[in-house]
């Protein structure tokens, strides 16, 4: 397993589907209807056979809304305890303007300390939640000296991100504006100088790792998303399968092809000829 997964190492659970909010761009397409979770042993048993393996190693948990995952706060802490680089996403819907007692309590009892959250703040989320700009200024003072929080959202084109970032500049918060592919090209924000060439590469990088869904195990966030069966690696959560999937894939005619072409595209060809980069792999 050294040999396979090296010195970095990148793991993505989306934890459900199920969702409060229902964001007509959500790349997740998660929304109160969609049923199904992980079981969190079998994310458990993943974590802890993996973190040995790699010096360098993070974990982010995702979903729909993770907070409605019963046992959130074992799998955070399970994941900080096995040394891994956590990291959570959530609307912050379960902030209670009108209760901040109610708020604080579910807030340490959820969320552990030296972990990473992350929330969104776009005009899809606004539309949602009319509040959330409120909501994220309570969680960046419930996590200040306590836990790093990070902003980000989906964008449709520089006005959108003009907008919002009007919003923003007004508060302390720590944030990165990501454009969403499927709300707009990234290319033409690069091309406006709104973002670096760099942030057009393969999310996964040089890093080994996985995405654990409740319909199994794939290769990156785009194919777990999309379900495309050429990138499952596993439609169980047994570890040596998993394993062996990854040996096999790291050696597949598709995962050389996607090695070549991120080797020989300069990143003028990759803004001139790909709306983003994963549709080198589909």
């Amino acid at each position: 397993m050294k040999q396979n997964i090296n010195n970095h190492l990148s793991i993505m659970t989306i934890l459900l589907r199920k969702c409060n909010l229902y964001c007509d761009h959500c790349s997740s397409n998660s929304s109160f209807k969609r049923e199904g979770f992980v079981n969190t042993d079998d994310i458990l048993n993943i974590l802890e056979a993996f973190a040995p393996y790699a010096k360098k190693k993070q974990h982010l948990v995702s979903g729909g809304e993770p907070t409605l995952h019963p046992d959130l706060h074992y799998v955070l802490s399970a994941s900080n305890d096995l040394g891994y680089k956590t990291s959570v996403v959530t609307n912050a819907s379960w902030i209670d303007l009108d209760d901040m007692g109610k708020t604080e309590r579910f807030f340490y009892d959820t969320f552990p300390e030296d972990l990473k959250i992350t929330s969104s703040f776009d005009l899809e989320h606004f539309k949602e939640d009319p509040m959330l700009l409120q909501r994220l200024s309570v969680l960046h003072d419930l996590t200040h000296n306590r836990n790093k929080i990070t902003i980000d959202g989906a964008y449709n084109g520089v006005n959108g991100i003009k907008k919002i970032q009007s919003y923003l500049d007004e508060t302390t918060f720590d944030y990165m504006l990501i454009p969403m592919q499927s709300m707009g090209r990234a290319t033409n924000l690069v091309n406006q100088n709104i973002l670096d060439n760099n942030k057009l590469s393969c999310p996964k990088g040089d890093k080994k790792g996985f995405v654990i869904t409740d319909d199994g195990v794939y290769y990156c966030l785009r194919t777990a998303l999309t379900s495309n069966p050429c990138f499952k690696l596993s439609d169980s959560y047994d570890v040596e399968e998993i394993l062996h999937a990854l040996d096999c894939f790291n050696s597949s005619s598709i995962n050389s092809s996607i090695v070549s072409l991120y080797d020989n595209l300069s990143p003028q060809e990759i803004i001139d000829n790909y709306h983003y980069p994963c549709d080198l792999c589909e």
